[in-house]
């Protein structure tokens, strides 16, 4: 028979498993490490001095997610990070390479087989046509562009990028 204050072995396990098998997994949850969310990145894109409009802008890296966005007419830029949530803007704090590209494609335009077609014939994956860089050869790579950016948490993260022809 058990005195005051003792419990049989069976009902203190019976008691304290089931409370502990609760609050262990939360407390592990609650003091894991917050994976790292991005931080807003914006800019602007020049070409000899005047604002380059419509081109995209990749911030490039071996370790995070693909960062990019694309130029408006007053050459400003807004980068979003592929693969977060949709609407996730911004990149992940990290260094990256930096390329610019602008390039139109145009005609004449053919499908598969070489024959020429309207662009509104087909699908923009079925056709083929010649594209045109406006974009220097260098800044299309971020081997050769001579373009990097330092993304941080505390930020500002505007960047600034005056790219010229050769």
């Amino acid at each position: 028979m058990a005195t005051p204050c003792q419990f049989p072995l069976r009902t203190l396990l019976l008691a304290v498993v089931p409370v502990a098998a609760v609050v262990l997994p939360v407390g592990w949850h609650l003091r894991r490490p917050k994976p790292p969310q991005p931080v807003p990145v914006s800019g602007f894109v020049t070409l000899d001095g005047v604002p380059l409009d419509g081109a995209d802008v990749l911030f490039c890296n071996d370790y995070t997610l693909p960062t990019g966005g694309t130029t408006d007419a007053n050459g400003r830029f807004v980068l979003k990070t592929w693969g977060v949530t949709k609407d996730q803007q911004g990149a992940l704090p990290n260094f990256y390479k930096v390329v610019v590209v602008k390039a139109l494609e145009i005609g004449p335009f053919r499908d598969v087989s070489g024959k020429e077609v309207e662009p509104g014939e087909m699908g923009i994956s079925e056709i083929f046509g010649t594209i045109k860089f406006l974009t220097p050869e260098r800044y299309r790579d971020g081997s050769t562009s001579g373009l990097s950016a330092e993304v941080t948490q505390d930020g500002p993260n505007a960047f600034t990028f005056n790219l010229t022809t050769p």
